[in-house]
């Protein structure tokens, strides 16, 4: 195990955190407290923001712990336990079928979880950090889902290389992991939302009942070409023999993967639609892109977050 503990004010020493670190290293190692996962889940990574008010002037914050090997059966830390008040709770987890999957608890018991299918690019830190920031903002517990069931292609694979991934999912397969994770965050209800290649994992999902509320953020309404395989079937097959009326579709008039013609059937299958008149594929889910749109992508989160809390 390893263990990075945040220090106090610059350029003093904080004996304190050094002693909390000695304590987590060693309750790590002997507490005999349940661990932190249940089931065939196994614990990759696990990292969490503590906030404490000791009336000493010293915080413990932004603590991560990495574990390399053996469970890890517990994380307080030992001079305060009793101020400690956990905030997000992160941890990187494999499900029952190996699938990685990032899952973020918010403080409390949500009564909501979401699971979060992403792009084409799949699971990696900028969704680990949206996740944060919906468990955070939203109140809801997260879990991002690697679609690529550990075929995940390397960060520096090219996009045909990364097509050529994509056509070896199995929509089956990916659906009982989506509802693996909804199961692992154990809440009353759980929504689902998607990006891009999520997006349209969001409407072939439309056929389970897991899901109380899909938001599709500009997925694909017919399989892309590159995209097909054994395991694919359309998009639209799924709507019409599914729950279409629990999905929202997020579109950008100007996107070329979701043509209006297609978004024309989306509505005809009962889907509900909102759509930008200006904005093109991927105008929300990163600021980095060059299509993001600052006001559109605020208006389509709140309008995603009230559908799913519409239950």
């Amino acid at each position: 195990m390893s263990l990075r503990c945040a220090t106090g004010p610059p350029g003093r020493p904080h004996e304190l955190a050094r002693r909390r670190a000695r304590g987590l290293r060693a309750a790590a190692s002997q507490s005999s407290r349940r661990p932190l996962t249940r089931g065939p889940i196994r614990l990759v990574r696990m990292s969490a923001s503590l906030a404490v008010d000791t009336g000493c002037g010293v915080g413990c914050v932004g603590m991560r712990v990495t574990v390399r090997s053996g469970p890890l059966r517990t994380s307080r830390c030992g001079s305060h336990r009793r101020s400690h008040r956990w905030k997000n709770r992160a941890m990187r987890i494999a499900l029952p079928s190996g699938t990685v999957a990032e899952v973020v608890r918010p403080a409390g018991t949500p009564r909501l979880g979401l699971v979060v299918t992403p792009d084409i690019f799949g699971v990696r830190p900028h969704f680990d950090a949206l996740a944060a920031g919906w468990a955070r903002d939203w109140g809801m517990a997260v879990a991002v889902v690697d679609q690529y069931a550990g075929a995940q292609p390397g960060e520096d694979a090219d996009i045909v290389a990364r097509y050529a991934a994509v056509a070896g999912i199995d929509d089956d397969r990916h659906l009982a992991d989506l509802h693996a994770a909804a199961d692992e965050l154990a809440t009353p209800l759980a929504g689902l939302m998607g990006f891009c290649m999520g997006g349209m994992y969001c409407f072939n999902s439309a056929r389970s009942d897991r899901f109380a509320r899909i938001v599709s953020f500009y997925g694909m309404i017919t399989l892309p070409d590159a995209w097909k395989g054994p395991g694919h079937r359309e998009p639209l097959d799924y709507l019409r023999r599914g729950h279409a009326d629990r999905v929202l579709a997020v579109i950008g008039c100007k996107d070329t993967w979701t043509p209006a013609d297609q978004v024309a059937q989306l509505r005809e299958l009962g889907v509900t639609v909102v759509d930008y008149p200006e904005a093109e594929h991927a105008f929300a889910h990163d600021p980095l892109r060059p299509a993001h749109r600052a006001d559109d992508a605020a208006d389509a989160f709140s309008r995603a977050r009230a559908w799913l809390e519409g239950v």
